[in-house]
């Protein structure tokens, strides 16, 4: 092996150890013989191809690649890792200078992680972390200590800004849980300590019972992402031990306040400290004996009240968990009304507040030519930048993905610049746009599974999706049809699952209803009709009346109809003019009166009973708008 010219002492007689030098160019792997083997610092090198070491007192290298012996020295030098007649000694501190951050999920293009640890050696096992997509987002390796013990080290794929590798530090918070992609739409989750406890747990059990774990041991639990468990229900199986007893009690607590049903295994007595589902299966346990042991598991909070305050065990069941109905295990969910009373539910949000709330199904319909884009841009853009729209208003920026079937993209997009150009906020949140203009393939149909997943990859940091319109994107089937709109009320309500809402567009039929099957109410939160006015005409552009048929949670002046007309300003700024419904029938009623039309022929024309007109009048007269005759 060669050495550079400069490779002696450091000042202080310490010389640099080979291996801070290898910690420093990454990806390193320590060499049988002694030394390390590192990626070279002079080519771009992906795979650790620079043999260095330190013996003597001098530092030798040399790059297995070809690199010239001399651009290898300069480029250590250039990272303050070649030692020189006066150079400091090289500590960790400052190899640690530069601050990495983990990439997850791990990119394809990224390297191979490394087979063993500088120090540890190679690992006696290693469990790859998931998400629910399966794609890779680290691994968290255990290493055998001499004389006994183990050490257990995470390993990430890692950015400092300049360059990129594999590096043992930790994942960033909060952390993901080993299991992700096994969870799917599975309603019961098992919860252990441990990765190799989960492995164990999942032989043990089969696939049919997910099981996940934490990263980072017992005093992790708080550091972890347990979001992916909401609403569902979980068991926790602790450690026979003080720290697993407390660690599950933890687990619990974090659960209660994501609306799940929450149980606790207490471990049989006859175990001894420390005991897990890991030597449950070398003590050959069945399955039959784990799921018994499920069966008995009791409610978080009794099981917290045996180990905190030394009350009674109170007996609880989980049988949910272990139905033995293999045709519909899982499918059925099934509380009692003590757990669910207990349930520690959030309160519903609003995404535009008050009619559209989040996890909310809703459809907004009206005749062809009305204005039902002007309505489903003006909800998505002030939902998107936090802001408002006709009479509601959006407490914070959430992500819209916006669906259109129908109109050119030209003229969406001229929509969407003069709605950008009349409000004082940009949208922070995500406002992704699908239109048929930009799709190679055509558009999507709604009706079909396979076209829903083709969605999917886009619904990151989404909470509101606008499918405009029903009739453009839900083509297969008879519109009257109410089992052809189940795969799309189906889609629907995993959306809603998912902690997403839907806003339907759709057509009115020639009886002023929404067009097709009425099953399709009967799950939305929300059902707003758009009416054209008894007076309306085409030179007035996008003008309707707003009712609401239906509207979980909403009463009062808030369901009262009103009347909204765009108005275009000369620089081309829009705002939208509303007046209560009742006020807009008084003013057009005097208007008519005074114009000398006949009392009968006002409810024609403007589309209202003659006792409404009777009524207006004499509010008109009361307010002065008509003289008294």
């Amino acid at each position: 092996m060669f050495q550079g010219d400069d490779s002696t002492l450091a000042d202080n007689g310490e010389t640099i150890a080979a291996e801070v030098i290898a910690a420093a160019l990454g990806r390193y792997i320590p060499k049988a013989g002694g030394g390390f083997m590192a990626c070279c610092p002079a080519h771009n090198d992906r795979s650790p191809s620079l043999s260095i070491d330190v013996k003597d007192g001098k530092l030798l290298y040399r790059c297995m690649a070809g690199c010239d012996q001399r651009a290898v020295g300069d480029a250590l030098k250039l990272r303050n890792l070649f030692p020189g007649k006066k150079a400091p000694s090289i500590t960790s501190a400052r190899v640690e200078r530069e601050v990495w951050q983990p990439v997850m999920p791990v990119p394809n293009s990224a390297p191979l992680p490394p087979t063993g640890h500088f120090k540890n050696g190679n690992p006696s096992a290693r469990w790859q972390y998931r998400d629910v997509a399966g794609k890779l987002l680290g691994e968290i390796c255990r290493f055998n200590k001499q004389g006994g013990g183990k050490e257990v080290l995470p390993l990430t794929f890692c950015d400092s800004g300049k360059r990129r590798e594999w590096r043992w530090q930790a994942f960033p918070e909060p952390r993901p849980l080993y299991g992700l992609e096994l969870i799917g739409d599975a309603d019961h989750v098992v919860v252990v300590e441990g990765e190799k406890t989960a492995d164990a747990a999942r032989r043990l059990l089969g696939k049919k019972r997910p099981v996940v774990t934490w990263p980072g041991g017992c005093n992790a639990v708080g550091k972890t992402d347990w979001t992916p468990l909401s609403g569902k229900f979980v068991c926790i199986w602790p450690d026979a031990d003080e720290p697993g007893i407390k660690a599950a009690l933890t687990v619990a607590e974090i659960l209660a306040g994501l609306s799940c049903v929450t149980k606790i295994v207490e471990p049989p007595e006859e175990v001894s400290q420390g005991w897990d589902l890991a030597d449950a299966e070398a003590g050959r346990w069945t399955e039959q004996r784990v799921r018994e042991i499920l069966k008995a598991a009791v409610a978080a909070k009794n099981f917290r009240s045996r180990h905190c305050q030394g009350q009674p065990e109170k007996k609880g069941t989980y049988d949910e968990l272990d139905r033995e109905q293999p045709a519909q295990e899982g499918r059925l969910r099934v509380v009692d009304i003590a757990d669910f009373l207990s349930l520690a539910l959030p309160p519903r949000e609003m995404l535009l507040a008050p009619w559209l709330p989040k996890q909310g199904l809703a459809m907004a319909y009206a005749p062809r030519g009305l204005g039902k884009t002007h309505f489903s841009l003006g909800v998505a853009y002030a939902v998107a930048s936090g802001g408002t729209f006709m009479r509601w208003a959006a407490d914070a920026p959430r992500g819209v993905l916006f669906i259109d079937g129908e109109m050119p993209a030209r003229v969406l997009q001229e929509r969407l610049a003069a709605i950008t150009v009349s409000h004082d906020k940009e949208p922070t949140a995500p406002l992704r746009i699908v239109t048929p203009d930009l799709q190679p393939r055509g558009m999507i149909d709604l009706s079909r599974q396979e076209d829903q997943a083709e969605l999917a990859p886009f619904l990151e940091n989404i909470s509101l999706i606008i499918v405009d319109n029903l009739s453009t994107l839900c083509r297969t089937g008879k519109e009257k049809d109410g089992d052809d709109w189940l795969p799309v009320q189906g889609w629907a309500l995993q959306q809603r699952a998912a902690g997403r809402s839907v806003l339907f567009i759709h057509h009115s039929g020639k009886n002023g209803e929404q067009r097709g099957t009425s099953r399709r109410e009967d799950v939305l939160d929300t059902v707003v009709a758009l009416r054209r006015p008894g007076d309306y005409t085409p030179d007035r552009g996008a003008s309707f009346e707003v009712h609401f048929e239906k509207a979980r949670g909403l009463y009062g002046e808030d369901t009262k109809p009103f009347e909204a007309t765009l108005i275009t300003a000369p620089d081309g700024r829009q705002h939208w003019v509303m007046q209560p419904l009742e006020d807009s029938t008084v003013e057009k009623v005097a208007k008519l009166l005074s114009e000398g039309v006949r009392q009968n022929d006002i409810a024609d024309l403007i589309g209202v009973n003659k006792g409404t007109v009777s009524k207006a009048k004499s509010k008109a007269m009361a307010l002065g708008l008509v003289k008294v005759s």
